[in-house]
C-alpha cells in the first residue's frame, strides 16, 4: 500500500520579547512572541521554562499553561526565560527560543542617623542627616509633625537636610521621620528607619 509522508517546514520565528530589569519583588512586563512559522499551525503546543542559575538548569515556568505569551510573577532573583514550541503529529517539530533575562534592581534603603533628640532655640538649624543606598538620584519625602516635605534629585548617599521650624509656643516639639524614598531606578524603599525629635524654644521678647 502507498504511504503518504508529510514533511513540515522547520519552525522559525520563535522570538520572545527583550531582556528587562525590574525592582525587587516586582512583576515584570509580559513576555510575548509571535506565532511561529513552519510546523503545523493547527497543532501547536507552547511550553515556557525558567532558570535561576544562568541557564544551566531549566524547569517549567511557574503558573504557566499552554499559552503563546507568558505573564511572569513578581521576582526576587534574576531569572531567564525561554519558549519551547512543539508542533505536528507526534510532536515531530520542536524549537526552543533564545533566552531572555529579567534582572533585578535591589531596593534602596534610607535611615535618619546621628542624634535622636536635640534642643535648640528659634532660628537655629535642625540638621536631619540621612544615609541612602540604591541608585542616585533619590527623591525623598519626609515628615515634619505630619507635614510632608519633598527633596528631589539627591545625588549623594549621605545628605544633611536643614530645617528652621518656627515654634508656636514657648516650647514646640518637632518630630521628623522618613515617608518615602525612590531611587533613580524607580524603586521604592521598604526599609526606612530612624527619627529625630527637635525641641525648639521660642525666643523671648523683652519688654
Amino acid at each position: 500500500l502507498p504511504v503518504k509522508i508529510t514533511v513540515l517546514a522547520q519552525i522559525t520565528n520563535n522570538i520572545i520579547s527583550q531582556d528587562q530589569t525590574v525592582c525587587y519583588n516586582t512583576v515584570p512586563n509580559n513576555l510575548t512572541g509571535p506565532f511561529p512559522d513552519g510546523g503545523d499551525p493547527a497543532l501547536v503546543t507552547w511550553l515556557w521554562e525558567q532558570s535561576t542559575d544562568g541557564g544551566t538548569n531549566w524547569s517549567t515556568a511557574s503558573g504557566t499553561s499552554n499559552l503563546q505569551d507568558y505573564v511572569p510573577p513578581a521576582l526576587t532573583v534574576e531569572t531567564a526565560y525561554r519558549r519551547i514550541i512543539v508542533s505536528g503529529e507526534n510532536n515531530c517539530c520542536v524549537d526552543t527560543s533564545a533566552a531572555v533575562i529579567v534582572a533585578i534592581h535591589d531596593l534602596p534603603t534610607a535611615a535618619i542617623v546621628g542624634a535622636t533628640e536635640i534642643t535648640l532655640c528659634e532660628g537655629e538649624d535642625v540638621p536631619i542627616n540621612i544615609e541612602l543606598t540604591g541608585a542616585s538620584n533619590w527623591d525623598i519625602v519626609y515628615s515634619e509633625n505630619g507635614s510632608m516635605i519633598s527633596v528631589n534629585g539627591v545625588s549623594s548617599n549621605s545628605i544633611e537636610l536643614i530645617r528652621q521650624p518656627v515654634p508656636t509656643a514657648s516650647l514646640s516639639t518637632y518630630d521628623y521621620t522618613l515617608f518615602s524614598v525612590v531611587d533613580a531606578n524607580g524603586c521604592s524603599a521598604t526599609s526606612m528607619i530612624g527619627s529625630l525629635k527637635a525641641n525648639v524654644y521660642r525666643n523671648p521678647v523683652a519688654n
